[in-house]
């Protein structure tokens, strides 16, 4: 597999990792980020409705407070006190169209001192002690209908006159109160003190009955931000007052089964807020994910609903399965993949155009030197020398050694020419020196025949041919000491070439080792980015929750004028009763808008922090690509050097072979000199012989016999040594055509 397909795979694979994980981790940013709004809005809905609840009881209250005050300006003929207090009450049934009804449990002789002339009068509203019981509903008046003894057991009318403060009571928890005194008939009632603020004397209690569809009415207009599953309302011994599903509220609850699970985190949220300070539009909030019976994901919010005593506040609670907290995060997923799809085709191809331009370079450095070391072995060519960086240096470099290897061939191959002519001229001496010989050794055959005959001729032809060979010899010797000086000035040559390569190497050896050192600076200098690059992440992190703060206080804020626009609307509606109220809220809308000011500028300059941020991060992401794209160059050029490692050794080699050559060349020319300095002996010896042998001829046929012994000595000799320079011309020429496969 080349470099370049390995490069755009490691990358390309890389940054699909890269992107899958960052895609994810925005994926899963985004989906917290939802699920925390999601949060934010349930409780901020959550927290709407308890205070829509809330002033609902509050609102009542008022009314009831100004019935009473109206109650205690009675007639002052005691008399006549039971019929107006009936009349009061039937003409206020009339006109309250959503008060169910209104009824009246006096002290005993407090209100006109006459229980004891009515006693068991239900027409005068007495009980079986005497004291007045009113009950009046759309505009009919009639008995209570309880026993003294039960009016004075029963718990909720004790509470209020003994503590002197309002009170809820329901329909749901009549079962744990007394329920023989026939109030909340139609699920609820409104218990306060009559009281004259003057004297403070406490004349009874007044009652306002009402209903759930009347004191929770106001939950629907509320708009809910999730789609909801149901919303609960318990009551302080956490039994249901109120169950919506569907945006329909439920009529008959006497049967509606809670969840334990939930009925003990409602409790818990209620006895906590029975130890804190009560106070309207001062909320409780409690937040749960929990998985249902039927194996579902859902979130229930639950805030306090504050009534008129702190010891029996109520629970609101408001469930959203886990797909409605994750609203449009399908979408995101769906678009993200998408992008994801696209962002790796994108980056597929800038990755492959991209390391295609930055290996053109790499390849044309690779084909010179295939060139180079490939069969043509062109030691003229030169790699191409361009920009500023490694790669330039290390093909001047390359360029730098063919060079001197080309002057050592050049050389070479001169010697090895020189080498070739010497070669050639000894063998054609040789073959000369053969034919004279040859040409003795049948001049004595025929001398031996003819010696009678051609005896004084013979023996004259054979001392001039026998000086002619020693001539010949000298020459021999000559041209074979001059090869070898040429042999030994070739082994010196290329034995320095052998060292000059072997020093490159080295020096590619120390290149290598100093491009590991750099990948290792550059490893650490990226791990210092890639940390800053997770503070500046971390920051951003930090800010994004810092502008959701401010939202929610802008949130806060507007929230808290609506509620103090309602607050001045239910005030007008009271009157005079309610101006003190209309001044508070007046104040708690101008707070409001104070804050949502400073909310607007405090988000101003977070989106200025965030953008300066953003900027940060961009130029820290670019940095280290910077930094990617600068080890991918160095590991380039760690593998160019070790290729270029390889082809000086195998420089080397060849160097080692051609000395190896030189050797043999230079050992075959040593033997020639030998055999050279042997003819030239026994030439010397033949010349002898035969002066010996022109004088002795006659006398001696022995001495003529040993004269062919010595002649067929010397052709042997002469044999071998021809045989030795057809060695060394054999050497001769595998040298040139070594040498031949260099171009200089």
């Amino acid at each position: 597999m080349k470099i370049r397909t390995k490069a755009v795979i490691i990358i390309y694979a890389s940054l699909s990792v890269f992107i899958s994980l960052f895609a994810l981790l925005v994926l899963k940013t985004f989906e917290n980020q939802v699920r925390i709004r999601s949060i934010n809005m349930g409780e901020q809905y959550i927290s709407a409705l308890a205070v829509a609840v809330s002033s609902r009881i509050e609102f009542t209250r008022l009314r009831a407070d100004a019935i009473q005050r109206i109650l205690i300006n009675y007639p002052e003929d005691p008399s006549l006190r039971r019929s107006w207090l009936a009349q009061e009450l039937a003409t206020m049934s009339v006109e309250e169209q959503d008060i169910d009804g209104f009824w009246v449990v006096m002290l005993p002789n407090v209100f006109d001192g006459m229980d004891s002339q009515f006693v068991n009068d239900i027409r005068q509203f007495g009980d079986d002690a005497g004291r007045i019981q009113i009950y009046a509903s759309k505009g009919e008046v009639s008995f209570l209908g309880a026993k003294n003894v039960d009016i004075n057991q029963h718990e909720d009318i004790r509470y209020v006159i003994h503590r002197q403060r309002p009170k809820v009571v329901t329909l749901a928890d009549r079962k744990v109160f007394n329920s023989t005194v026939d109030i909340a008939r139609t699920g609820m009632s409104i218990l306060i003190p009559i009281k004259n603020p003057e004297t403070q004397v406490v004349y009874g209690v007044l009652g306002l009955d009402i209903s759930p569809e009347f004191l929770f009415k106001h939950i629907q207009r509320v708009s809910a931000p999730l789609v909801w599953e149901h919303i609960l309302v318990l009551s302080s011994t956490l039994n249901p007052l109120l169950q919506m599903s569907g945006e329909h509220i439920a009529e008959d609850i006497s049967g509606l089964a809670v969840e334990d699970s939930l009925k003990r985190k409602l409790g818990s949220v209620v006895k906590q807020e029975m130890n804190g300070e009560r106070r309207l539009g001062r909320q409780s909030l409690f937040f749960d994910h929990h998985i249902n019976p039927k194996g579902r994901h859902q979130y229930s919010f639950v805030s306090v609903v504050h009534t008129l005593n702190r010891e029996e506040n109520w629970a609101i609670s408001y469930t959203v399965d886990h797909k409605n907290m994750l609203i449009n995060v399908d979408k995101l997923q769906q678009l993200i993949r998408a992008g994801i799809l696209l962002l790796l085709i994108v980056v597929a191809i800038i990755v492959y155009i991209s390391i295609t331009i930055v290996m053109r370079r790499l390849v044309k450095i690779n084909q010179s030197m295939q060139n180079i070391i490939s069969g043509e072995r062109d030691l003229t060519q030169r790699i191409k020398m361009t920009g500023h960086d490694e790669l330039r240096d290390l093909a001047q470099n390359f360029n730098y050694l063919i060079e001197y290897i080309q002057r050592l061939v050049y050389d070479v191959k001169r010697n090895a020419k020189r080498l070739d002519k010497t070669s050639q001229a000894l063998s054609r001496e040789m073959a000369e020196s053969k034919e004279n010989l040859t040409g003795l050794q049948q001049g004595i055959y025929g001398l031996v025949l003819s010696i009678e005959n051609d005896l004084i001729g013979l023996v004259e032809e054979t001392t001039s041919v026998t000086l002619s060979m020693a001539d010949r010899v000298d020459g021999l010797e000559k041209l074979v000491a001059v090869q070898g000086r040429d042999i030994t000035q070739s082994t010196e040559i290329i034995e320095q070439m052998v060292q000059s390569i072997s020093e490159t190497s080295v020096i590619m050896s120390k290149v290598s080792g100093e491009y590991a050192q750099l990948l290792s600076a550059g490893e650490i200098g990226r791990m210092k980015q890639s940390l800053v690059q997770a503070q500046v992440r971390d920051v951003v992190k930090t800010s994004t929750k810092l502008e959701e703060a401010n939202h929610l206080v802008e949130q806060i804020a507007n929230q808290t004028n609506l509620l103090a626009m309602n607050a001045a609307i239910e005030a007008a509606h009271a009157g005079n009763v309610g101006l003190g109220f209309a001044v508070v809220a007046d104040e708690i809308s101008s707070l409001a808008e104070m804050a949502s000011e400073q909310s607007h500028r405090i988000g101003d300059e977070l989106k200025l922090v965030h953008q300066t941020i953003e900027a940060i991060e961009e130029l820290s992401e670019a940095s280290e690509e910077a930094y990617r794209q600068v080890f991918s160059g160095i590991n380039t050029l760690a593998s160019l050097v070790s290729e270029a490692e390889q082809a000086i050794h195998e420089q080397s080699m060849g160097g080692l072979e051609v000395a190896r050559s030189l050797a043999m060349i230079k050992e075959s020319v040593i033997e020639v000199q030998i055999s050279a300095g042997s003819m030239k002996h026994h030439g010397v010896l033949i010349g002898e012989r035969i002066q010996q042998f022109s004088h002795k001829m006659m006398e001696d046929r022995e001495g003529i016999e040993f004269l062919v012994a010595v002649v067929e000595s010397v052709l042997q000799e002469t044999a071998e040594f021809n045989e030795l320079v057809n060695i060394n011309g054999k050497v001769s020429s595998e040298l040139r055509l070594l040498m031949h496969k260099f171009k200089i």
